[in-house]
């Protein structure tokens, strides 16, 4: 397992119409993650093509996670 924190989150909301009900699907477009290990800070936004930088945006996006936050992901 790789081990990161979340440093910073951008978000973009889009609103999805259902009936007279609203609600509201939270995607992520951008993240700033540091690997535990090594200090190393990662930049990372939606169009990354890196097995690893998208697989951190899935996981950001996926989990809702916040600033502070840590995940793994399997290596």
């Amino acid at each position: 397992m790789k081990w990161f924190k979340v440093l910073e989150v951008n978000n973009v909301i889009s609103e999805v119409m259902r009936f007279e009900n609203c609600k509201f699907r939270v995607h992520t477009d951008s993240c700033r993650v540091q690997d535990i290990e090594t200090g190393e800070i990662i930049n990372v936004d939606n169009n990354s093509t890196n097995d690893l930088e998208v697989e951190i945006i899935n996981k950001v996006s996926d989990f809702d996670l916040i600033e502070g936050d840590e995940f793994g992901i399997r290596t």
